[in-house]
């Protein structure tokens, strides 16, 4: 069965019964696994029909008509094609700007009412269907029977020497539909096929994807926006996510556009109420300010949208790491969603769900999601991934016992990507024995030819991150404390919290036993967060004990945890003379 694009309905959806809907799902069940099938039409709202890629043969542009009757235009004498085919510009494009060529894309004429025999039968103008059809590839009734993809292949003029590789088909992929393709990190980025099929939902309904750190969750909005901008050009379109500097990087890899927001919560509140002259009472002190930002501004919200004093209402809201947003904030996503629309897409991570937060999606007045699973991850390496994973599982079942086993495919995402270095924890005799080291580390990542913005240093305290861009710059190392808008040339410094949304090759996080100070499943949450900004390399230092690093020393050192051998992170490390690894 091949993979298509829209995918099949989910439970509950009524199947369209449109031919060209029974002919997507013809060609989904009757062509090869490895094989693509889009929509194309339904995407796009332009011919062809559907867009085809084998990977040994090529694409097939596949253009259908109903029958005979609407195969020929009587209106001719020469009996010729209706809407003839010609050279369309989408193969064109194939042919000149991906490494296909001309023999490796067809264009196809799909006849389902037609049958082999019936080619050679008289028509109306005096010629038969085979003569109008002349050189034109078309598949009758008869292939769409029977073996499809054996009667697709014979209309290539050979087999490729060596099939397309991933790489080759996610290039015509791209180009086919752009919005694909996006850039992200500081990469050029091809949403795979489970995102591409997400992002290329129909428009209406709601939807909850999950996946785990690295898994492409907004990646996958990204591009879901840019399809719906072009679906939907009314629309309008709000992109909201947990903290500023995740809002920065997404308006940044976004097209500027007037009917397209990308805000956090706070802004999106604080900027409606604003707007609409509503009074904002005061956030009153520290102590209050949970409850300001989980109660008052929200009920203050709702309030607003239901009495009309808020007009603006969005067509599509799409939420990135929902998982953060209670239930008080949800009920306001609810609210602020065109009940004509309703198109909304959430994306979480499952590791970081608190208990009850999808029971709760009900409770905040939004109608139960298709859910989708994303389980491959793009951007960690597998020992990091199982490290993180296995932390957050300790602190959901209880107290920490032996490691845990590899995550279920149902519950996360996949191992992630072979390759990488084993976390590295480490545990100091001094604060400044911890900073002198970190500042080896660093420059040991820029004699080895790194970028300095492929370093990202992370802390729990603000104030402890700007004292330590200072030092660092006495120490000759430039470094910025950053927010989502990238500094070129420098290395990048963030709190945890505001890292949402960063990612780096180089990944250290300083005075880590800080964690212990806060709530445990807090801690392991954040902890997690710092972990999982790292695609290659992550080291963890601190200089007091911590029971939470001791646990993650044993899940990446188990080698080390026998009654003689306590794990090195609780043995200081001896003093840094060098470049430490």
């Amino acid at each position: 069965m091949a993979f298509a694009v829209p995918g099949p309905p989910g439970p509950g959806v009524e199947r369209s019964t449109t031919q060209e809907a029974r002919l997507l799902a013809t060609l989904t069940e009757r062509l090869p696994d490895d094989w693509l099938v889009y929509h194309h039409a339904a995407l796009t709202g332009r011919p062809p029909a559907f867009v085809v890629i084998a990977p040994e043969l090529g694409v097939a542009l596949l253009e259908a008509r109903q029958g005979a009757a609407d195969a020929l235009d009587p209106g001719t004498p020469a009996g010729v094609l209706a809407r003839r085919v010609v050279t369309h510009p989408l193969a064109r494009a194939l042919a000149d700007l991906t490494p296909l060529g001309d023999d490796a894309v067809r264009q196809v004429v799909l006849l389902p009412g037609v049958r082999r025999a019936d080619l050679a039968a008289p028509q109306p103008a005096g010629r038969t269907l085979a003569d109008a059809l002349g050189a034109a590839d078309c598949l009758v009734a008869d292939d769409l029977e029977g073996d499809l993809g054996a009667a697709l292949a014979r209309l290539f003029p050979a087999r490729r020497a060596t099939p397309l590789t991933a790489a080759e088909v996610d290039a015509v992929r791209a180009l086919v539909f752009p919005e694909l393709r996006v850039q992200w990190a500081g990469r050029d980025v091809v949403l795979d096929r489970e995102q591409d099929r997400l992002a290329h939902l129909p428009p209406e309904g709601h939807h909850l994807v999950r996946g785990g750190a690295g898994a492409g969750k907004t990646v996958t909005l990204l591009a879901r926006a840019r399809f719906l901008r072009a679906q939907r050009p009314g629309w309008r379109i709000l992109l909201l996510v947990f903290n500023r500097v995740a809002a920065d990087l997404l308006r940044e890899a976004l097209e500027p556009d007037e009917r397209l927001e990308v805000l956090h919560f706070h802004t999106w509140c604080w900027r409606s109420l604003e707007r609409a002259g509503i009074p904002i009472p005061p956030t009153g002190g520290l102590a209050e300010r949970a409850k300001y930002w989980s109660e008052v501004i929200p009920a203050l919200m709702v309030g607003a949208l239901r009495g009309n004093r808020l007009t603006t209402r969005f067509d599509a809201i799409l939420v990135d790491d929902a998982h953060d947003f209670p239930a008080s904030w949800l009920a306001v996503v609810a609210h602020a969603l065109n009940p004509q629309a309703q198109s909304l897409m959430l994306a979480c991570d499952p590791w970081q769900t608190p208990p009850g937060w999808e029971a709760g999606l009900a409770a905040a007045g939004l109608r139960p999601p298709l859910r989708h699973e994303l389980r491959a991850n793009h951007r960690l390496h597998r020992q990091i991934v199982v490290a993180a994973e296995a932390l957050v599982r300790r602190g959901t079942l209880g107290a920490p016992g032996p490691p845990a086993p590899a995550p279920a495919p149902a519950a996360a995402s996949t191992l992630g990507l072979k390759g990488g270095f084993a976390p590295d924890v480490r545990r100091f005799r001094s604060a400044e024995e911890e900073r002198q080291q970190a500042a080896a580390w660093i420059r040991q990542k820029l004699h080895g030819q790194a970028a300095p913005a492929s370093i990202l240093v992370l802390g729990l305290l603000r104030p402890d991150m700007v004292e330590l861009e200072t030092w660092l710059e006495d120490m000759g190392i430039v470094s910025r404390l950053v927010g989502g808008r990238s500094i070129p040339g420098v290395v990048r410094l963030s709190t945890i919290h505001g890292a949402r949304g960063l990612e780096a090759d180089f990944v250290l996080l300083l005075q880590a036993h800080q964690l212990e100070e806060l709530r445990p499943a807090e801690a392991r949450h954040l902890l997690y967060t710092a972990m999982t900004r790292a695609r290659l390399q992550l080291s963890v230092y601190s200089h007091r004990p911590s029971a939470l690093l001791d646990e993650l020393d044993e899940l990446v050192n188990p080698s080390t945890v026998v009654p003689w051998a306590p794990p090195r992170r609780r043995a200081p490390a001896p003093a840094p003379s060098g470049l430490i690894r």
